[in-house]
């Protein structure tokens, strides 16, 4: 299932970037940075029937568009009704939630009947200690959790940090083995379980975001970097920062099949029970830095709530960004430069953003550079070209510019195309451009002027 575990060895890697979906970096929705705990079969259901919906107005469904899956959080089991008030009975099978969730088996056959993946989420953080008190000396229950996925039907499934089923290597093997292939995510299950480490608080031993030493070997379809997002700025920022280790430009490790992931998109989002979140231009930087470095585009905004999904589906369904991101040209996108000038700003962390609202241990003092410049290599149809993506990190409005010779284009000018309007933007020597604070520019670069027209790409 997990296939070309190094990009060397991957004869299946085409030029033109027709990589099969599965190998593809993953795009859904999950539930977690906006319903929290707060979920059920029916709030689930009705997420599902709004990703496989025409919007109001017209235009492609965020299905047809390449959002296949649902990922449940958090949330469903039944804590406190298995052993020593885990959510585990005597024989290590996990205890669903009946009162949310009273017909699972139906919920996953509605879902499948739209067309969708259903994802689902092991090794919770919620009942946590329970189930860390109980089942660590006995490793866990990963072969029972893995038969729930089986028996239910999921297509994929979180593999959170945060309980005793600490073995990313032994939740590969196992679903490897299924009958049925599901797609695995690591979310900072790697290593031994330690109740101390250095990313997380006290009260969540055992989460540690994947190094690049955890992730050569792959095992899985995707693997978190980072800490938990807030729906602030330079939260993602952060874990855009965070990628750059997985991106070096000869071995990169985030690769098809294995993606690194900076966490569940904050496109759109509002800290449901405090301040926190970003303005639409935000989002759009946000957005278009998952683009340029291959990272799983994942929703995460209330889907069923009309004014916030209209507000979101410009950026989100834009499809020459989504193209960008699902495209492979041999690389999955990387820091190109950033300036020598830096300035320190806090970061929150987690989608209830506690830093902002008030718990000091949740905030972050990230040293962050004024601009940075990325881009990444695109296949055919664009044999040659890059996308490109300009940064201005810092609160205030700046010029900021490069040149051809930056992108190691060897003419001095091209028509080149802006993702979000598609229009042509004619570049001599060096791009030069005023934007505001927080704000980006993201490009389409042809690498001559003998391109093919760059209209027909519009």
């Amino acid at each position: 299932m997990f296939l070309c575990s190094l990009l060397i060895f991957c004869g299946s890697l085409v030029a033109d970037g027709a990589l099969a979906p599965s190998r593809r970096p993953p795009m859904g929705w999950r539930s977690w940075n906006s319903l929290f705990l707060d979920i059920s079969q029916d709030k689930i259901l009705a997420q599902a029937q709004a990703l496989a919906a025409v919007p109001e107005g017209g235009g492609a469904s965020l299905k047809e568009l390449g959002y296949k899956s649902v990922g449940v959080d958090d949330g469903w089991q039944a804590c406190g009704e298995g052993v020593n008030g885990s959510f585990h009975d005597d024989k290590g099978v996990p205890l669903l939630n009946l009162t949310r969730f009273p017909d699972l088996q139906d919920m996953v056959k509605q879902i499948h009947t739209m067309g969708l993946e259903v994802g689902w989420y092991f090794n919770n953080c919620w009942c946590q200690l329970p189930e860390l008190y109980t089942w660590l000396s006995k490793g866990g229950n990963t072969a029972q959790d893995v038969d729930f996925l089986v028996k239910y039907g999921m297509d994929g499934v979180k593999v959170d940090g945060c309980g005793p089923s600490h073995n990313i290597t032994l939740w590969s093997e196992l679903i490897t083995k299924a009958p049925a292939e599901i797609e695995l995510e690591n979310c900072a299950d790697n290593g031994l379980f330690a109740w101390e480490t250095a990313y997380t608080p006290a009260d969540q031993p055992g989460w540690v975001p994947a190094t690049p030493a955890d992730v050569v070997h792959g095992g899985f379809n995707s693997y978190r970097v980072s800490v938990d997002i807030a729906p602030q700025f330079y939260s993602a920022m952060h874990n855009l920062q965070l990628m750059e280790p997985f991106l070096t430009l000869d071995h990169p490790l985030s690769r098809p099949g294995t993606w690194a992931y900076p966490d569940i998109l904050q496109v759109a989002n509002k800290n449901p029970v405090g301040v926190g979140e970003m303005t639409p231009v935000e989002w759009r930087t946000h957005f278009a830095a998952w683009c340029i470095t291959s990272s799983p585009l994942i929703l995460g905004f209330d889907l069923t709530n009309k004014e916030v999904y209209k507000a979101a589906y410009p950026i989100v369904a834009n499809r020459r960004a989504i193209e960008i991101n699902q495209l492979w040209a041999g690389h999955p996108g990387r820091l190109v430069q950033a300036s020598a000038t830096t300035f320190r700003a806090v970061a929150g962390k987690h989608a209830n953003d506690e830093c902002e609202n008030g718990d000091p241990s949740m905030c972050e003092h990230v040293v962050f550079p004024t601009w940075q410049l990325w881009s990444k290599p695109l296949p055919s149809p664009y044999p040659g070209w890059q996308a490109v993506l300009l940064i201005n990190l810092q609160d205030s409005r700046s010029n900021l510019s490069f040149s051809l010779a930056d992108l190691s284009i060897g003419v001095d000018q091209v028509e080149a195309i802006d993702v979000w309007s598609g229009e042509k933007v004619h570049i001599v020597d060096t791009f030069s451009k005023t934007l505001d604070g927080h704000a980006s520019c993201f490009l389409m670069i042809p690498p001559t002027t003998e391109a093919k027209n760059s209209a027909d790409y519009i």
